[in-house]
Formats: C-alpha cells, sequence, structure tokens
C-alpha cells in the first residue's frame, strides 16, 4: 500500500524531479532539437519557394514586355515592308506605263512611216501607169522624167487641196 510518510512522499518528488530532467534533457531536448530544425528547414523551403515564385513573376512580366515589344517591332517592320511593297509596285506600274506608252508610240510611228512609205510607193506606182498611158496614147515617146516631175508636181497640189 502506499504510505504517506514524508520519507515516502520526498523520495517520489525527487524521483519525479529526477525522472522530470533525465526526460526533458534526454528526450524533451533533442526532439525540440529536431522540431527546430525541421522548421528551418520548412522555412527556407518556404523563403526558397517564395524567392523563385517571386522570380518567375519577374520573369513573366519581362517576358510579356518582351513580347509586346516583339509584337511592335513585328508591326513596324511589315508596316515598312507594306510601304516599300507599294512604293515598289507603284514605281513597276509606272515604269511598265511608260514603257507601253514609248511601244505605242513607237508603233504608232512605225505605222505612220509604213503608211506614207505605201503611200509614195502608190503614187510612184500611179504615176508610171500614168506616164505609161500617156505615152501610149500620144504614141510618142515621151521623157519619163519630166513626165513624172509634172506628174509628181499633180499630185502635190491634189494633196494639198484635200488639206486644206
Amino acid at each position: 500500500m502506499l504510505k504517506l510518510d514524508p520519507i515516502n512522499i520526498l523520495f517520489t518528488i525527487v524521483n519525479i524531479l529526477v525522472l522530470f530532467t533525465l526526460v526533458k534533457r534526454f528526450l524533451f531536448k533533442p526532439i525540440h532539437k529536431i522540431l527546430d530544425e525541421r522548421q528551418a528547414q520548412a522555412d527556407s523551403v518556404l523563403a526558397d519557394a517564395t524567392k523563385a515564385r517571386d522570380e518567375a513573376e519577374k520573369l513573366k512580366t519581362e517576358n510579356e514586355k518582351l513580347l509586346k515589344s516583339t509584337e511592335k517591332e513585328r508591326d513596324a517592320i511589315l508596316s515598312e515592308a507594306r510601304e516599300k511593297a507599294a512604293v515598289e509596285y507603284e514605281k513597276v506600274v509606272s515604269e511598265a506605263g511608260k514603257k507601253a506608252e514609248e511601244i505605242t508610240v513607237e508603233a504608232d510611228r512605225d505605222a505612220e512611216n509604213e503608211h506614207e512609205r505605201m503611200l509614195e510607193d502608190a503614187r510612184r506606182d500611179i504615176t508610171d501607169l500614168v506616164v505609161e498611158a500617156g505615152s501610149k496614147l500620144s504614141m510618142t515617146k515621151a521623157d519619163p522624167e519630166s513626165d513624172r516631175v509634172l506628174y509628181d508636181r499633180f499630185l502635190e497640189a491634189l494633196d494639198r487641196e484635200e488639206t486644206v
């Protein structure tokens, strides 16, 4: 049974204090040390995660800025390319128009020259026929050169009357 005498109570109190000291020294201190180390690790990991998140947000912001500036640069380059293409298009169209006009003018000139040459050939042929017909009608041999000059003058007079 349990006796309540002062020695027994004192011995029990001493045993409890010794046991408390031993438990505190050999059990609680190592457990607190381990808990403190784990808390420090958790704090360190949390701090690293927060730092990494902040850096990621900073990089995200920088990337967004870079993307926006790249888009602006792309738009500027495309706009410049379109302007150059429009200028080049206008230049090519203008040159093509000038060349077409030159070709048209040259073709008109060539056609006019050909027309004039054909008229001149026709006049010569008509003159030769008239001279030949006149000499056959008169039955005399006429000087073809002098007759030709007369007929040329006659045709020139007709031309002048037609243009007036």
